[in-house]
């Protein structure tokens, strides 16, 4: 094959690609109907596969985010897949990382500017995706860490599962979360505040736990493999509240060997 036909080929297919997902750009002037050869024919078969395209996009988003689209109801959600379909082609083959760009979609989507929670929503949304899809990992088990005496204990540094996250809102996360399931009233955004929640796997589903402030930072300092006495001090983490955590930690099989 020559370079220039090699040239067009790649041409040919990366207008392809992008024609499937934006409705705006041109089709391929070389793309012809394989029964009439007319680049017409091609045009109307061409949008079908088009559209194709655009239904599975917008399921995979209604898979992904229906708490959101429970909150916004059918036909604004809808509307904003496709807002967000023409302004973010997909830019990996693989449809689990769609959507990723979502919540940041949502920060700066004037139509929501009333609602400028649902951009944390969904990004608890998508930090569920990625814990139910995190790899298996083996958990430590717990008597080793019950045999460390006291000194070793503060000094240990412990690794967590893949998947697990922490996400700080300035909104109360947890309360809608909470809500969105059904499980709590509708959270007065004026009173509650910002709250933390962790995101997690166990038994093969993906769980929401509210933390404290100084949990929140204790996590965060283990994250960066402080030892646990020192992240402890740093966070300002009171014994009772150590115990919840690590117990947390411990039951749900977060800490890696």
């Amino acid at each position: 094959m020559s370079q220039d036909l090699r040239h067009t080929d790649e041409n040919f297919y990366s207008q392809f690609a992008a024609a499937l997902v934006d409705p705006n750009a041109s089709l391929p002037a070389n793309l012809r109907h394989s029964a009439t050869g007319r680049h017409e024919d091609a045009a109307a078969r061409f949008a079908v596969y088009r559209n194709n395209v655009a239904f599975g996009l917008r399921q995979v988003l209604r898979d992904k985010f229906p708490l959101l689209r429970q909150l916004l109801g059918e036909e604004a959600f809808e509307n904003l897949a496709g807002y967000y379909l023409d302004a973010e082609m997909p830019s990996s083959p693989l449809l689990s990382e769609f959507g990723a760009s979502l919540a940041s979609f949502l920060d700066n989507f004037s139509a929501f500017e009333s609602l400028a929670f649902v951009g944390d929503v969904a990004r608890l949304e998508w930090a569920m995706q990625q814990a139910y899809y995190a790899e298996k990992h083996e958990p430590i088990d717990p008597e080793l860490l019950t045999a460390l005496a006291p000194d070793d204990l503060v000094n240990l540094r412990v690794r967590f599962a893949p998947g697990l996250q922490i996400l700080n809102s300035p909104w109360p996360i947890f309360q809608l979360w909470k809500f969105l399931n059904k499980d709590a009233a509708t959270p007065d955004l004026d009173n509650f505040g910002s709250q933390t929640v962790m995101i997690y796997r166990f038994n093969h589903t993906p769980h929401v736990a509210l933390l404290t402030p100084e949990q929140h930072q204790f996590l965060t300092y283990l994250a960066d493999h402080r030892p646990i006495g020192d992240a402890m001090i740093e966070a300002d983490l009171s014994l009772s509240d150590f115990d919840a955590i690590f117990i947390q930690l411990l039951k749900h099989e977060l800490i890696v060997s």
